[in-house]
């Protein structure tokens, strides 16, 4: 992110404004933590939405398919994962308000029973 100027640093960027003002590839980029020599966390966080089709395509990826990625292991993509698992991925919405639309529906369905209560 060296090559970034301060205000346009995804950390930097958050604690300025707030999380709601990053876009999706920033967010990654702040999840991923780093990249590898030659490309920045932002770099890679990019050529994952653009390879898995945007972040509904990150929310149903497997560990394997985020993997794929240059500069992603399996450490960083359980890490992702876990963080898309954590909260509503942006612009998912239902009139439910249901949050079913992960791999594992089964945890999704018991998260959506415990909101309704």
């Amino acid at each position: 992110m060296k090559e970034l100027s301060p205000d346009d640093r995804p950390r930097e960027k958050l604690l300025r404004h707030s999380a709601a003002a990053l876009g999706d590839n920033e967010l990654v980029a702040l999840v991923l933590g780093s990249g590898f020599r030659g490309a920045g966390a932002l770099r890679v966080a990019n050529e994952l939405l653009s390879a898995r089709g945007g972040i509904h395509g990150l929310v149903r990826s497997t560990i394997d398919d985020l993997a794929r990625t240059a500069g992603v292991g399996s450490a960083k993509a359980a890490q992702l994962l876990a963080a898309l698992e954590l909260g509503p991925v942006r612009g998912r919405s239902s009139s439910s308000g249901s949050c079913c639309s992960t791999p594992n529906t089964a945890s999704c369905e018991q998260r959506s029973s415990r909101q309704e209560r």
